[in-house]
């Protein structure tokens, strides 16, 4: 019960903006470089995030993998 209640109160930590941005980006970039169809669509990064409907969905999968941090779906 303790890890539980101890995971929840490291989640509700304020992240420096900068930092979070930065590991946003750093994920997007994780994420570009594994997708065949996004590299050979955009060619590069810059050219996905410019984009503003591929770059939004870049962003929020990113933040959403870094939420969920190292857990997998489990049942």
């Amino acid at each position: 019960m303790q890890a539980m209640e101890s995971n929840q109160m490291a989640l509700a930590l304020p992240v420096d903006a900068e930092l979070f941005e930065a590991a946003v980006l750093e994920k997007a970039a994780e994420l570009f470089d594994r997708s065949r169809f996004l590299r050979r669509k955009y060619g590069q990064l810059g050219k996905l995030m410019a984009d503003p409907v591929a770059g939004r969905c870049m962003r929020l999968s990113a933040t959403q993998l870094l939420r969920l941090g190292g857990r997998t779906q489990g049942r």
